[in-house]
């Protein structure tokens, strides 16, 4: 992800989060302040097991040291310690340090997205559970799974000509895949 407030810095998160048999483990987050040529380890991710893999990643677009991932333990790490959950993770600082902001108990955060008109409107997907909204830049989050069934791997995608509508594809619906829209900000699925 590059930081639309310094196209410089461009954030990179390693590994699969998907819990997949294949999966490989990642090495948390890497950052480049030079556009890409060069890339250091973000200090607050190296030998840090809740962000060893990181699903997604978002930037405020104002604040380039203001960013959010979605993260899960490193597969190995999960199963032996299932204490360390998949969760989002917030950092105000580059990503020196990290506050958990949500935790998804033993389902992945999947997906994290940020609305392009608001940056304090986000939303995640937790495989198996639904979708979860913050108001307030992902200081806190919400369910906003209402009329979701049950399914398990979401993604999901906010309309550009009307933020307050959002599309959710997911895995396991009733015919093996379903899509749901809400057009009411997740409030409400259809």
């Amino acid at each position: 992800a590059m930081a639309a407030s310094n196209h410089n810095v461009i954030y990179a998160g390693t590994g699969e989060g998907f819990n997949n048999v294949d999966q490989i483990d990642g090495s948390g987050i890497w950052k480049s302040t030079d556009r890409g040529v060069t890339w250091v380890q973000v200090p607050g991710s190296a030998n840090n097991p809740d962000l060893q893999n990181i699903t997604r990643l978002i930037i405020d677009p104002t604040d380039e040291n203001t960013l959010l991932v979605s993260a899960t333990p490193g597969f190995y790490y999960n199963s032996s310690n299932p204490a360390n959950a998949s969760g989002i993770f917030r950092s105000t600082d580059g990503g020196a340090t990290w506050t958990k902001v949500y935790d998804s108990g033993v389902f992945s955060v999947e997906h994290l997205i940020a609305n392009p008109e608001n940056f304090n409107t986000q939303y995640a997907t937790i495989n198996s559970v639904g979708v979860v909204k913050s108001t307030d830049g992902g200081l806190t989050w919400s369910d906003a799974s209402n009329g979701i069934g049950p399914v398990q791997r979401m993604e999901i995608a906010i309309a550009p000509t009307d933020t307050n509508t959002l599309y959710l594809s997911a895995e396991g619906g009733p015919t093996g895949s379903i899509l749901y829209i809400s057009d009411d900000g997740g409030n409400n699925w259809f």
